[in-house]
Parts: C-alpha cells; sequence; structure tokens
C-alpha cells in the first residue's frame, strides 16, 4: 500500500459508504487514488453491521466518489438468503446525490392493466433539469412508453408528461354504462400528454400553462386507476387553461388584472356535444380599489370582459361591472361592515351555430343591487377545565342580506351553480357561484360561536358553532327554469335549484379535541319543524403518532348520500403493520373503494403488499351516482407488491404517496428524490 498516493492493493476488506449509509466486503480491494477503488468479489447492503437480511453480490464492483457511483458487474441481489434478481451490469448511487441510471423495476397485477413491468430509466441532465423515461409492458395493452421532464428555476418551474401505447391490443368497450349495445372502438395508438408552465415574468406579472390532451375517454381508467390515482381520475371533462396575472400596488390602491383561457375536451362518450362547457376565449378580469377617505370607508371595482365559444351552443360575450362601496370597522371586541354594491351584467347572444338555442333574445342583461352589514361581537375569559388553563371566547355575529328580485329567465346559464350548504353559507352575498344567476335574498342570519384556547399552548380544543338563517320572503330565482317540464326533470333540477336545506334548519358546526390524539369534527343540518336531519356529516381521527390511526367518517344527505368510510393504519409489532380503507354507499348497498395492505419494515428493508378494489371512474364520469346499481359502476382488482431496499432500489409499485392520499394523517417518507 501506497500511502503518499493512496493506491495499493488489499486483501480480505471492509468498507463504509458514509453518506448512504451503506458498508460490504471484498476478496481483494484495489486503490487506484484517494477517490476511486476496486473491489473483487464484492457485497454491498445497507443493513447494520450483524444484519444480512439482503445483500448484492458482484463479480466486480467499482467506486468512484468523485461521481458519487457504484457500478456493479455480474451481480445478483439475496434477500433472506435467496437470490431473486440477477443482473450483469448495474449502476447505483454510494452517496446523496442524484444520479443518472437505471431505476428498481417495478412490478403490478390488475384486472385493468393485466401483469404490468416496468423499468424506468433517470436522467440528471443538470441540478436543476432531470427526464425520467417509463418504458413499460402490460399484458393487456402490450407495450407503452412513458416519460416526465421536469425543469425549475428561479422565477419558473414546470414539467411535461406523455405516454403512448404504440399498438394496443384491440379492443371495443360500451360507449354508456346505461346502454350496453352501443360499442366503441378503440383507437390503436393511445396516449395523453401533460404540459404545466409556472413563471413570474415580472416582480408584478406571473402567468401559469396547463396543457392536456388525450387520445379517448377510456384511457385513464384503463391506466391511471390502479395505485397512483390521477389528477383526472373521475372527470367528465379534461381541462386545458392559460392564465395571465398582473397585480400592483400604488400606496394604499391596489390594481389587478387577469386574462384568462380554456378548453374542454369531453371524456364521456354518452354525453351530447352540447354538455361540453365553454370555452373561455378569452376572459378578462380587472380591477381596483383604493380607500375613500371617509370613516374608513373604501371603493373597489370588478370589471369582467369573457368571450364564450362552443361548437354546438350559441356564441356569447358576457360583460360585468360591480362597483362596491364598504365601511369596515374591527375592533379586538367586535365588528361592523355595512357593504353596497351595484352589479351590472349584460349578455351578448349569437345563435347562428347553436344546436341547443339560448333564449330568444339576442341581448339580455341584468342590474341587481345588493347591501350587506356583517356584525360581531367577541367576549372572552379565563376558565379552568380539567385541570388546565383555558381562554373561553363567545362570538355572537349577526349577517342581513338585501337582494331584489330581478327576472332572470331570459339570461342563459354558463358557470353558475348553487353553493354547497354549509356553516359559511350564512354569510354569502349569492347562493349562487359564477355571474349567470344572482339570487334574490330578504335574510338574516345569526350565529353564536365559542371557542377553548389552551393558554399553555394557543392551541384551540373546541370550536362549536350554532347558525340560522331567516329568510323573510321566499327566494325566486333558480338556474333553470321546471315550468312545463316532465315530472322526471322536475325531480331532477329540483336538487340544483334549491338548497339541500330548507328555511327551517338549524347549522351545527364543531371541532372538538377529544384528547391530545382524538378529534371529532361533526356538522349537521336539522329541521327542527319535522324533526330530522337533512344532512349529517361527521369524521373521528385518531392519531397516536408512528402512524397510529384510526379515522371513521359518515356522510348523509337526505334522499341523496349515504357513505361511511373507515380507514386505519396500526403497527402490530415493532415491524409489521396493518393499513386499509374502506368506503361505502349504503343507499346502493355497493363499496366505492377498498384495499387492505401488510406492511413490514426493519432498519434497512420495507416490504408491502397491498389488494386493492376500486371503481374506474367511468360510470361515475358518465353522470353516474352512488344510487346506481353496482353493474353501472365498472369495479377493478389489483394486488400490489413492493420491496423497498434502503439506500438502493424500490422494487415493485411504491405504496407510499398511495397511503398518503388514502389514509388521512397517514405521514410518507421525507426523501421524496428520486434516485437510482
Amino acid at each position: 500500500m501506497q500511502l503518499d498516493t493512496n493506491q495499493g492493493k488489499l486483501r480480505n476488506t471492509q468498507y463504509i459508504f458514509e453518506e448512504t449509509p451503506a458498508r460490504g466486503k471484498a476478496e481483494t480491494t484495489y486503490f487506484d487514488g484517494p477517490k476511486h477503488s476496486r473491489h473483487i468479489k464484492a457485497t454491498f447492503t445497507t443493513c447494520k453491521p450483524g444484519n444480512d437480511d439482503w445483500m448484492v453480490h458482484a463479480s466486480r464492483l467499482r467506486v468512484d466518489k468523485d461521481t458519487g457511483r457504484g457500478v456493479a458487474s455480474n451481480a445478483w441481489i439475496e434477500f433472506k438468503g435467496v437470490p431473486f434478481f440477477y443482473t450483469p451490469w448495474i449502476s447505483f448511487a454510494t452517496d446523496k446525490r442524484r444520479q443518472s441510471g437505471f431505476l428498481a423495476p417495478n412490478f403490478a397485477m390488475s384486472s385493468a392493466m393485466g401483469f404490468g413491468f416496468s423499468m424506468p430509466y433517470y436522467w440528471n441532465i443538470a441540478p436543476n433539469y432531470d427526464l425520467t423515461l417509463f418504458p413499460r409492458y402490460s399484458s393487456m395493452h402490450g407495450l407503452i412508453l412513458g416519460t416526465e421532464f421536469r425543469y425549475m428555476e428561479p422565477n419558473y418551474h414546470g414539467y411535461f408528461m406523455g405516454q403512448i401505447i404504440p399498438s394496443d391490443k384491440p379492443k371495443s368497450v360500451t360507449s354508456s354504462n346505461v346502454d350496453q349495445t352501443n360499442k366503441v372502438q378503440l383507437p390503436k395508438t393511445r396516449g395523453f400528454a401533460s404540459f404545466v408552465d409556472d413563471r413570474a415574468l415580472l416582480s408584478n406579472v406571473s402567468s401559469n400553462v396547463k396543457l392536456n390532451y388525450v387520445t379517448d375517454n377510456r384511457y385513464f381508467a384503463d391506466m391511471w386507476n390502479t395505485m397512483y390515482r390521477h389528477d383526472f381520475i373521475n372527470r367528465a371533462y379534461l381541462t386545458s387553461s392559460a392564465t395571465l396575472n398582473y397585480g400592483q400596488s400604488f400606496g394604499d390602491n391596489y390594481v389587478y388584472s387577469q386574462l384568462f383561457a380554456a378548453n374542454y375536451q369531453l371524456l364521456v362518450d354518452n354525453l351530447p356535444a352540447a354538455s361540453k362547457p365553454y370555452r373561455y376565449a378569452p376572459m378578462w378580469t380587472f380591477g381596483f380599489s383604493r380607500p375613500l377617505g371617509i370613516a374608513g370607508g373604501t371603493f373597489t371595482l370588478a370589471n369582467e370582459l369573457t368571450n364564450f365559444d362552443h361548437d354546438a351552443r350559441p356564441l356569447i360575450q358576457r360583460a360585468n361591472i360591480k362597483p362596491t362601496i364598504s365601511f369596515p370597522w374591527k375592533e379586538s371586541w367586535g365588528f361592523l361592515m355595512p357593504k353596497l354594491s351595484l352589479q351590472q351584467t349584460k349578455y351578448w347572444i349569437n345563435n347562428s351555430v347553436a344546436q341547443t338555442p339560448a333564449p330568444s333574445s339576442a341581448a339580455a342583461s341584468r342590474t341587481t343591487p345588493i347591501f350587506s352589514v356583517d356584525s360581531g361581537l367577541q367576549f372572552d375569559r379565563e376558565t379552568d377545565w380539567f385541570g388546565k388553563s383555558y381562554v373561553q371566547t363567545l362570538e355572537p355575529r349577526l349577517f342581513y342580506l338585501y337582494v331584489p328580485y330581478t327576472n332572470q329567465d331570459n339570461i342563459i346559464n354558463i358557470t353558475s351553480a348553487l353553493y354547497d350548504f354549509n356553516f359559511q353559507s350564512l354569510f354569502r352575498e349569492n347562493r349562487f357561484t359564477g355571474l349567470d344567476r344572482m339570487g334574490d335574498a330578504n335574510q338574516a342570519s345569526a350565529a353564536l360561536t365559542t371557542r377553548m384556547v389552551d393558554q399553555a399552548t394557543g392551541r384551540e380544543k373546541m370550536r362549536l358553532s350554532l347558525g340560522k338563517m331567516i329568510e323573510f320572503t321566499n327566494p325566486k330565482v333558480v338556474l333553470v327554469k321546471t315550468e312545463g317540464l316532465s315530472p322526471a326533470l322536475q325531480a331532477y333540477y329540483a336538487s340544483t335549484n334549491t338548497y339541500m336545506a330548507s328555511r327551517n334548519d338549524f347549522i351545527a358546526d364543531a371541532t372538538v379535541s377529544v384528547t391530545d390524539h382524538i378529534k371529532l369534527s361533526p356538522l349537521v343540518l336539522w329541521n327542527y319543524t319535522k324533526n330530522y336531519a337533512d344532512r349529517f356529516q361527521a369524521t373521528v381521527h385518531y392519531n397516536a403518532g408512528n402512524n397510529r390511526l384510526l379515522n371513521l367518517g359518515y356522510r348523509y344527505r337526505r334522499n341523496l348520500v349515504d357513505n361511511s368510510d373507515v380507514s386505519w393504519s396500526w403497527p402490530v409489532t415493532d415491524e409489521w403493520s396493518v393499513v386499509g380503507r374502506w368506503q361505502y354507499a349504503w343507499q346502493a348497498k355497493t363499496t366505492l373503494e377498498s384495499f387492505v395492505g401488510v406492511q413490514k419494515e426493519t432498519c434497512c428493508w420495507k416490504f408491502s403488499v397491498v389488494a386493492r378494489e376500486y371503481m374506474t371512474g367511468v360510470a361515475l364520469a358518465g353522470g353516474g351516482t352512488v344510487t346506481d346499481s353496482k353493474a353501472q359502476s365498472p369495479m377493478a382488482q389489483g394486488v400490489f407488491l413492493s420491496l423497498e431496499l434502503k439506500g438502493f432500489a424500490n422494487i415493485g409499485d411504491s405504496v407510499n404517496d398511495f397511503y398518503v392520499r388514502s389514509i388521512p394523517g397517514f405521514e410518507g417518507d421525507d426523501d421524496k428524490v428520486r434516485t437510482p
């Protein structure tokens, strides 16, 4: 051994990689300098000394500390003394740096994909750019090629991802889950592409671009309803959009502007073209706010100009102007905010290309004043509760809203829908979303909230809220006129035109930390005249740390929803744990999703197996509900295996992210960096 040059030869050596950390042995080791070595008949593992649960054996192993890479030839992986994977060549990281190279293979079995095998390749192009290739084989679809390119700069970041099946196996499917007679032949070449870009163009100007395309309506149901629930699952439309934002303060004045464009790709065969959403081509929102200089008042002006485009519905232009004057007043013990707005909306309608004509008038308009007063008080006192010091608050709140009735029957509905009724609905100025419907109102809402706050930690131990909306006149504005429609359509639109809550409902909302580990969150809308609940939901969360979790949930809406949701993660021993989830629709008497998994984790490896049954999303996207029969909601099954050799490779479908998404409170691995 030449110590001055760090070159030499040693026999029966043991070595370690400090950063990984990992260790190994070799029959012979050659040192070619301070950062380069070669090992003959070598082993490699991240298990602690005395534990050889898994081991990589290699005829030759070269280590380059300059690049942080190890390259093994004629190598095989041994788990619990059993060899299970051989490769003539393998490259792996010996430190925490991102490295180019093949990732561990993935194996999966599901009814949607059949048997699946993937061998990804990761290319670390630069510190701020990387590319991953996902060649994949499916017994039901053949060869699948996928890629993901990511980039990040100080002022912008984004990604491109795509997938293509060059020659899918011929398959025909029904175009509707109700009508089983109409067959649709899927294309031979299938695929999907997505591009996302966020950037700050200037200090006060930013942009966002999201572009998506898929070759056919069944692609996501076939390709992504496995362990990886993608953003596009269970959607009737695929959205592409672009946004340009501007915002600037000039002293106490603020100016803003946004330019927005969007297009929608229909993903359901049985929906008519007219049901596709309008394209924003484009929408321009702009406005400003400034102090009035009188009694702390503020003046705001919100404007919108939108061009709506469609292939089968009228072409529409919409303009909206909404000036507002408010006089907010706030102290530590209360607040008062009177506000007056005038909303004017005008439409220009071109029926020349419409398959489904709009109301006969070529123009329509609506001018609506909106007056509201929001007020509240806050009282607090110090108190003791179960031996601890707390601050208890009492917060009464009173809200009044007046919006005169304006006939809107001749105004087409493009973007409006009814808000979901919850505690915050007591204080909204409009019960409808969007600009196409302005709800008439002469109502007051009264609410009372009390909180218990731990004086030592500042943590909110309990929050209880009770509220009631009092309508002095019956609302008249609806989303859709039902006069002249069939009884079935009238019944269908009844739930979209009115709240699920009635004027006789009290709403109660609460969050209670029963202990440091148990949290209870109920909500109820109680009809006191008929003595039943229009809506009830409750969740119980138990979290004792270290993924000791139990979640119980129940959702009920009269004549609409009756679902339960149970999920858990529990260590049975120091190494073994079980996980699972069961979502069930009691009204439909069908399981929406269920899975159960077993996991064993040690210091240097983790093994997981998960069996899952789930809806493919085709029926739900096609307008199905939980009241449909199970035959109309296609189910798929899958079994997924994962073996993670810590610090080296993950073989099979990684289940960690799936657990994080599916089990509330589940804590995943901290290290999310993809390395081979």
